[in-house]
């Protein structure tokens, strides 16, 4: 059961004279319930939250150099039980920024800015970032980006996957915040065949954690360990996507992204589990003349997996060391006429489901239980029907 309200409020004033320069205040409070049982196992979650952020926009001496500095204040109470244990925090972290945007107008924007946030735990905390656009040619722009980040992992809201299990929690040593610099390059390229539009954009980014909680489900197959890093760890990504009006009304997408994540487990460099390498995405769209039809049919291929280490267990309570690369294929036609659409639509049509998908199904409150190592769909082919009505504006 979760009972969750927000409030919020925000306001700005416009200088008359000064059309670029604002004063803006922004307000958000949260209170958030939850409790539930996964078996013999409860869990209770209660956050109260507050979020203040007063912004002053600005230039300096013309709209090519412009500022955004301002200070902001965020109070988190988190109080959290799950079994045995028990996790209260408090955070109260006042905080101020600047940021400057510097853009010619034609080929460079530039976006630098700080920030220094104070943590009633952790201390101060120093988080820079810039990024930088260069249109290359009229239909080439390259941007780079870098910067720095932090935060406080909340491991139970978390880790609710691992709720439905007999796996027990063991907090090792005293969790510090997430600490990680991010930095990447982004290349997109608009082209025209005919009078028909097409995009080619790839992006290459990297993240290197300097601290990060692990979440270690590999030591031992009934327990799931949280600690902090020691070592390496960083994720590497690709991604490269062509999108193109092939014939009028028929459009396409195609996509594929490389993600390597390593992390480092109880001294051991290695593949983050449940984390494919090699993910790709076909789309394609076609919408008649009259604009009434219109058809979509999606793709996916999902690799391999690295499974967690299970190999500890009786051998009939054991998974493989990875999972089978897989296709999920969904299509929707839809018909409008006027105000009404009507639409029909299938999910998982080629119906691949994981087999074996719950550890020790037979004895669900044995020490071997688990239903956390999911690499692929649970249902199978599913089929849905709706209309939609659009209420023309007088």
């Amino acid at each position: 059961t979760t009972n969750h309200g927000v409030a919020f409020f925000k306001s700005s004033y416009n200088f008359p004279a000064k059309p670029y320069q604002s004063v803006g205040l922004q307000l958000s409070g949260t209170v958030h319930d939850q409790n539930g049982y996964f078996g013999l196992r409860e869990f209770d979650g209660n956050e109260k939250s507050l979020f203040a952020n007063l912004i002053v926009l600005s230039a300096f001496k013309d709209t090519k150099h412009k500022f955004k500095t301002g200070i902001s204040y965020l109070y988190d109470e988190y109080k959290e039980r799950f079994d045995t244990l028990k996790i209260d925090r408090t955070e109260s972290v006042p905080g101020a920024y600047f940021e400057y945007t510097y853009d010619d107008l034609n080929k460079w924007s530039v976006i630098a800015g700080v920030r220094g946030d104070y943590h009633n735990i952790y201390g101060f905390e120093f988080t820079p970032r810039l990024h930088v656009k260069y249109k290359v040619a009229p239909f080439s722009t390259l941007r780079a980006s870098a910067g720095s980040g932090f935060r406080v992992a909340n491991i139970l809201a978390e880790n609710t996957g691992y709720f439905a299990s007999s796996r027990q929690f063991i907090i090792q040593g005293d969790l510090q915040p997430e600490k990680a610099w991010n930095y990447g390059l982004n290349f997109t390229q608009k082209f025209y065949a005919d009078s028909r539009e097409g995009t080619f954009t790839v992006d290459v980014y990297r993240t290197d954690f300097t601290n990060q909680v692990i979440v270690d489900v590999d030591s031992d197959p009934q327990k799931v360990y949280f600690y902090n890093l020691n070592g390496k760890s960083f994720a590497n990504t690709f991604q490269a996507e062509i999108s193109c009006e092939v014939l009028k009304g028929f459009n396409s997408k195609l996509e594929y992204k490389y993600y390597d994540v390593q992390q480092t487990f109880n001294e051991t460099l290695r593949e983050a589990p449940l984390t494919p390498k090699h993910r790709a995405l076909l789309v394609l769209t076609y919408q008649t003349p009259d604009e009434h039809w219109n058809f979509s049919f999606t793709t996916q291929w999902i690799g391999e997996q690295r499974l967690p280490i299970t190999s500890t267990n009786p051998a009939e309570y054991q998974m493989p060391a990875t999972s089978p690369s897989y296709f999920r294929l969904l299509g929707q036609v839809s018909y409008s006429v006027k105000q009404w659409e009507f639409y029909l639509g299938s999910e998982n049509i080629n119906n691949f489901v994981q087999e074996n998908r719950i550890i020790a199904a037979d004895d669900p409150f044995g020490p071997y239980f688990d239903t956390s190592i999911i690499w692929g769909p649970i249902t199978g082919r599913m089929f849905y029907a709706g209309l939609r009505l659009t209420i023309p504006k007088k």
